[in-house]
């Protein structure tokens, strides 16, 4: 099972580093990113592309996307991945209530 509160505090990570990296404060933006990269790598680890299909797929590519800007450090790339990390833990929000319901 994917974990949507994962999301939630990696998006917070990238925007702590996000906000570090526009201040020019180099040791948040360090601290921030490990934080962010040690969750994605826990949300990728966890994927099963075998039960998940495409699903599945497109999240591994988006985590690697992720991944690719949280190394860059650029601040507008901090902030793309930001948004694409909120809008995955916006959709498992929408979507945990559903499959709760359909798991009793």
């Amino acid at each position: 099972r994917h974990g949507h509160g994962e999301g939630g505090r990696v998006g917070e990570q990238t925007a702590e580093a996000a906000q570090a990296a526009s201040a020019n404060d180099s040791a948040r933006r360090l601290r921030a990113t490990e934080r962010a990269l040690a969750i994605v790598e826990g949300l990728d680890a966890t994927l099963d592309i075998g039960r998940g299909g495409s699903v599945a797929a497109a999240l591994q590519q988006v985590y690697a996307l992720v991944r690719a800007r949280l190394l860059a450090a650029d601040p507008w790339g901090l902030k793309e991945a930001e948004q694409s990390i909120t809008a995955i833990a916006d959709a498992w929000a929408q979507i945990a209530p559903t499959a709760q319901g359909a798991a009793r």
